[in-house]
């Protein structure tokens, strides 16, 4: 899916359903920008601290915000991730707090394209000027070039001319 909402195949008067379509959560591509709450168990130990930082600098996390999730709830899942991955618990925490792609496709939660960042485009034809660069340099005696770049970019008739 990609960050695409899916889109109804048919044109609304044709559906044979007239229920109202699935309302789609569009998340931040860039993740959450509002600072993570403070940590809700006693003193979290230093991994405890990082994996808290991070979870809520994720998208998903802009959705605990708005929906107001029990900060518990994600320290629980932190904590348990940490002392036993492998535990059965950590896994359905995931699926109900939206860290799997599954799970936010079940929650109806898509992450933003993020906007495109036009970078200058390199003609398609700067190999050849670069190459026609270094057979003006190499016509010219540059020697940057040396014999040995010349008899390549000229050919070893041509470089021989050159070398007289």
């Amino acid at each position: 899916m990609a960050g695409r909402v899916p889109k109804s195949q048919k044109p609304q008067e044709q559906l044979r359903r007239r229920n109202p379509p699935e309302q789609w959560v569009s998340l931040p591509a860039e993740g959450c920008k509002l600072k993570p709450p403070a940590w809700p168990i006693g003193k979290p130990s230093p991994d405890e601290q990082k994996l808290w930082a991070d979870l809520w600098a994720l998208p998903i996390a802009a959705y605990w915000h708005e929906t107001r999730i029990a900060r518990t709830v994600v320290a629980r899942y932190v904590t348990l991730s940490l002392k036993k991955p492998e535990h059965a618990t950590v896994a359905m925490l995931e699926r109900e707090l939206g860290l799997t792609p599954a799970a936010m496709l079940r929650m109806r939660l898509v992450v933003e394209e993020p906007d495109p960042v036009e970078e200058p485009q390199e003609s398609p034809y700067a190999h050849l000027r670069a190459r026609e660069a270094d057979d003006v340099f190499a016509r010219l005696g540059d020697p940057r070039l040396g014999v040995r770049r010349a008899s390549v970019a000229v050919g070893p008739v041509a470089a021989a001319r050159l070398n007289r």
